[in-house]
């Protein structure tokens, strides 16, 4: 059982949009000596927002809803790691390796699995900015730090 948050931003055509996630999961880990091997199925909720060049928070929600909606997920995580023992007087050991997780996203009141967010430029050219939802393919490195106090 886990917890798991998450902040990540991308800037296109001047906007930002900034993504965040909180997720709970649960699943089996392997573990032969240094070596671990812990697979989880995540349940996910994530709001998000863009800012216009200026950083004023803009408001771009599809039309056929009030407002942003909010992104569901369930996401299946892998991530393989080698545990370095510490022999210190806190921290007992640091677990690092890759990072795979692959989701299946929806916009919850929206009717579609994905989102196209577009903004208009001043010159009246609409250039897409992101999109949200659908399947998503996440990889990066982890690392955990182990700690513990002598009783």
């Amino acid at each position: 059982m886990h917890m798991m948050g998450r902040w990540m931003t991308l800037s296109r055509h001047g906007y930002r949009l900034v993504r965040t996630r909180l997720a709970a999961g649960a699943g089996y880990a392997w573990k032969r000596d240094t070596l671990h091997l812990p697979i989880s199925l995540e349940l996910g909720i994530e709001p998000w927002a863009i800012y216009d060049p200026a950083g004023q928070r803009v408001d771009l929600r599809p039309q056929t809803t009030s407002r942003a909606p909010t992104l569901f997920d369930v996401t299946l995580r892998i991530d393989p790691a080698y545990e370095i023992r510490v022999s210190g007087p806190i921290l007992r050991a640091i677990r690092v390796g890759p990072v795979v997780m692959l989701g299946s996203g929806h916009a919850w009141g929206d009717g579609s699995d994905t989102l196209v967010l577009h903004a208009v430029q001043p010159s009246g050219v609409t250039r897409e900015i992101s999109r949200l939802g659908g399947m998503e393919l996440e990889i990066g490195v982890g690392a955990t730090l182990w700690f513990a106090r002598d009783k």
